[in-house]
């Protein structure tokens, strides 16, 4: 168990860093994997790690519609890039890695929010990949026949109101009056170039700060 843990902080380091590189998540992975195989201060990218992030960039377009379509009060871009990385990772692992239990796939994903981001952003989380939960037979059977147009396979968000042991199960911003004005603004907001709560960084191959693996 804690070795999946430390794959999925890794997995989520990877998305994390491709998102602020620009770079494609298979990219960074290989950077990654390079990187463990000839400096012995790295540890090497395990296959758990490397399984999370291929499957997440097969399906990385259809991710981000969801987490879109469903996040209430954030749009995908103003999210706080820990949270928008942390929330791409649990949503693959939640409907397209089979190997993993729904409930197992939120609550890693909560404990890395309350790990790297704000005290806000755990709610957050975990209301919108509960969203994502109910939601899975009908995502799944979506993207076996190929998907469709986000406007047409993906609903309006609206909340429910039977979910009051689920905070915020259409994923709402907690405090929320309105979008957001700017990235720093929402919940989890922290400095751009590190995940925060890491202890040290190391430097990617383009200086981008790497959070230090777990």
């Amino acid at each position: 168990m804690a070795a999946r843990n430390t794959a999925r902080k890794r997995a989520f380091q990877i998305i994390f860093e491709s998102d602020q590189r620009g770079a494609p998540a298979g990219q960074v992975l290989e950077d990654w994997i390079r990187l463990g195989s000839t400096d012995p201060r790295q540890p090497p990218v395990g296959d758990f790690t490397r399984k999370l992030v291929e499957g997440y960039e097969a399906h990385a377009a259809r991710i981000d519609e969801l987490l879109g379509s469903y996040s209430v009060g954030w749009t995908l871009d103003r999210m706080p890039v820990v949270d928008r990385s942390i929330l791409r990772l649990g949503a693959y692992e939640l409907i397209w890695e089979d190997e993993t239990p729904d409930a197992v796939a939120i609550d890693e994903a909560v404990q890395l929010t309350k790990e790297f981001s704000t005290d806000d952003s755990p709610g957050f989380v975990n209301g919108l990949l509960g969203r994502l939960q109910e939601l899975k037979p009908r995502l799944r059977r979506d993207a076996d026949a190929g998907g469709g147009e986000a406007a047409e396979a993906v609903p309006e968000a609206r909340a429910d109101p039977e979910s009051d042991d689920v905070p915020d199960r259409t994923g709402s911003a907690p405090g929320d009056d309105g979008p957001a004005t700017a990235e720093a603004e929402g919940p989890g907001a922290r400095a751009a170039t590190q995940v925060p709560g890491a202890a040290a960084a190391e430097d990617a191959p383009d200086g981008t700060a790497r959070p230090e693996a777990g």
